[in-house]
């Protein structure tokens, strides 16, 4: 093979064959651009055209969902959200993201005017039955969660179909992502 044809490999090559070169074969650009015979600078401008900084790697594999970083953090998550001292702000968060941000209730308190005492107790009833369900999974005792939600299901047969919706969720996830990737 002559250096023209390694050229051709070169300019040919794709963002995860350089990606699996640098940061899984952990070869410095030198011993690449010696691989293929091209210079350093040549294998340091196609990382940065193709975003290849071990920082943008690493945010990477924290989001792969198939990657051993994410299957750890994601574990302690899992262990920080079923942690019993976490309850009363998870139990917030939750409150907050289903039923007082997203505009539906602000739009339905100010046109009813409905007194904030009376929003504040609804908030209060939420939050707590909330922090009652999570308090069952964090112990897992899925079977009496099971029973409690088949009994409380009776009363919502009339109701629409539910469709997940992760919209919003996934802008806030994606916002999250990019403060991580600021501060790494």
């Amino acid at each position: 093979m002559t250096i023209d044809d390694v050229n051709v490999l070169w300019n040919e090559i794709t963002r995860d064959q350089l990606k699996h070169l640098s940061y899984e074969q952990l070869l410095p650009d030198s011993a690449i651009a010696q691989k293929f015979g091209i210079s350093v600078s040549k294998v340091r401008y196609k990382r940065k055209k193709f975003n290849l900084s071990a920082k943008t790697v690493c945010i990477e594999k924290f989001a792969d969902e198939n990657s051993e970083i994410y299957r750890e953090i994601n574990k302690q998550a899992k262990e920080w959200f079923t942690d019993a001292e976490n309850l009363d702000s998870t139990a917030r968060a939750i409150a907050g993201y289903v039923f007082r941000n997203n505009g539906v209730t602000e739009n339905f308190h100010a046109k009813y005017k409905i007194p904030d005492e009376d929003m504040k107790m609804l908030n209060i009833c939420i939050v707590n039955r909330i922090a009652g369900l999570l308090k069952y999974a964090a112990s897992e005792d899925w079977n009496k969660l099971r029973k409690v939600l088949a009994y409380c299901n009776m009363f919502t047969t009339g109701w629409n179909p539910a469709e997940p919706d992760t919209e919003e969720f996934e802008k806030i996830y994606a916002l999250e992502m990019e403060k991580v990737s600021r501060n790494l």
